[in-house]
């Protein structure tokens, strides 16, 4: 079991289609992937039927390995089907996942 990375937000228009991803610190909030490391739609879950009403969704750190990241929140609609890439409203300070090691020796 590992930690939480709790990401909190705040935007005016919320859409079901909006999702928060986790990519590695060197991919550029303009030209992002379609492959984040984690990532939940806005709502909090990856099956989202309503509008955003959470402030705050949490992503389980165990599933990552260590390194450098960061969160962006991409809108409904950021896909740009000439670059086959999203672009993020707003992004998160660059975090470190730290992966502690224990050998066990018999």
């Amino acid at each position: 079991s590992g930690d939480s990375i709790r990401v909190h937000f705040s935007v005016h228009d919320v859409s079901t289609g909006d999702w928060i991803g986790i990519y590695p610190a060197e991919a550029s909030p303009d030209s992002l992937s379609d492959d984040p490391v984690l990532w939940v739609w806005a709502c909090g879950f990856k099956t989202c039927y309503d509008d955003a009403s959470s402030e705050a969704v949490e992503f389980r750190s165990d599933a990552m390995s260590g390194g450098q990241y960061r969160v962006h929140y991409i809108p409904d609609g950021a896909y740009s089907l000439t670059e086959s890439t999203y672009k993020a409203i707003a992004s998160s300070e660059l975090f470190t996942i730290a992966v502690e090691y224990r050998i066990y020796l018999a």
